[in-house]
C-alpha cells in the first residue's frame, strides 16, 4: 500500500512564553491522500495555521515527523526548507503578501524566476495562469489598482508558478466578500479538478464545503472521528457539514 502524499507522525509544536509552555499542537498524526482538497477546520486557538504553517516548513515542529511525497520535511535546514518549498510547495497567505511596487505579471514571475529554467517558458506559463484564473487583463497593473479578490487570485497564480506538488492557503477568503470568495474558491476548485493536492485552512463554512474532506483540529489533535467526507452531490451538504461540527463543539 502506497504510503499518503502527506503524513505526520507525533508532530508536536510547543512554545513557551516565561516561564509557561503552550502546546499548540499535540501529537498529532495527519495523512492527505494526491489529489485530495483537505480543509482544516477548528475552533480560535486549536492550532489550524501553526499545522499548516508545519506542513509546510515555514515553522519547524519541536517534535515528531512530517514527509511531502515521502521526502521528510523536517530535519532539514532553513535553507534546505526554502529550497523544497520553492519546488514542492505553493502557499497562498490571508493577505496576499504581494509586492506593490511590482506589476501583477512581475509579482507572479518573481516567484517563478526563482528556480533555474527557461524563462520564456515561466513567461508562458504565467499568462496562462492570469487567463485560467481570470486576471489576464490585469497583467501590467499594479496591487493597489485591483480588488482584493483579484489580488488573491493573483496570489493563486504565484503560488502555482513553479507547478507545486501541493497548494496550502490559509484564510484565503478570510479579507474578502462573498462574492469575490466564491470566485478564489472556485479557482481552488478548478485546480483540484486538474489534480492539483490542496490544504486549506478556513473558519468558514461555506468554503470547507469546496473540499473533499474536512478535518477538525481540537486542541492540537486529531482523531479517527475528526474526518469528514463532504458529499458534493447532497442537496443540503452545508447543514451537514454544519452539524457534524457542532457535534465536535465548533
Amino acid at each position: 500500500m502506497n504510503n499518503p502524499f502527506i503524513r505526520t507522525e507525533a508532530l508536536t509544536k510547543t512554545y513557551r512564553t516565561g516561564l509557561s509552555e503552550n502546546t499548540i499542537i499535540n501529537h498529532l498524526n495527519l495523512s492527505v491522500n494526491t489529489g485530495e482538497f483537505a480543509v482544516i477546520m477548528g475552533n480560535s486557538g486549536s492550532g489550524k495555521s501553526t499545522l499548516l504553517y508545519l506542513l509546510s516548513g515555514l515553522d519547524t515542529p519541536g517534535s515528531g515527523k512530517i514527509w511531502i511525497d515521502d521526502i521528510p520535511v523536517h530535519g532539514k535546514s532553513e535553507k534546505a526548507l526554502a529550497i523544497m518549498r520553492r519546488k514542492m510547495i505553493g502557499f497562498v497567505f490571508q493577505d496576499n503578501n504581494l509586492v506593490h511596487t511590482l506589476t501583477i505579471r512581475e509579482n507572479i514571475l518573481v516567484a517563478g524566476y526563482l528556480l533555474p529554467g527557461n524563462r520564456k517558458l515561466v513567461n508562458e506559463y504565467a499568462a496562462t495562469l492570469m487567463m485560467e484564473l481570470g486576471i489576464g487583463h490585469l497583467a501590467n497593473r499594479f496591487p493597489t489598482q485591483v480588488s482584493g479578490g483579484e489580488l488573491q487570485r493573483a496570489a493563486i497564480a504565484r503560488a502555482m508558478i513553479n507547478r507545486p506538488l501541493v497548494l496550502m492557503a490559509d484564510e484565503p477568503t478570510g479579507n474578502l466578500n462573498s462574492d469575490a470568495s466564491g470566485k478564489v474558491l472556485e479557482c481552488f476548485s478548478a485546480l483540484n479538478r486538474s489534480g492539483q493536492t490542496i490544504v486549506m485552512v478556513t473558519h468558514d463554512l461555506k468554503s470547507a464545503c469546496h473540499g473533499n474532506r474536512v478535518l477538525f483540529l481540537k486542541d492540537g489533535k486529531l482523531s479517527d472521528e475528526d474526518s469528514y467526507t463532504v458529499s458534493h452531490a447532497h442537496p443540503d451538504m452545508e447543514t451537514q457539514l454544519f452539524n457534524w461540527l457542532k457535534q465536535r463543539g465548533w
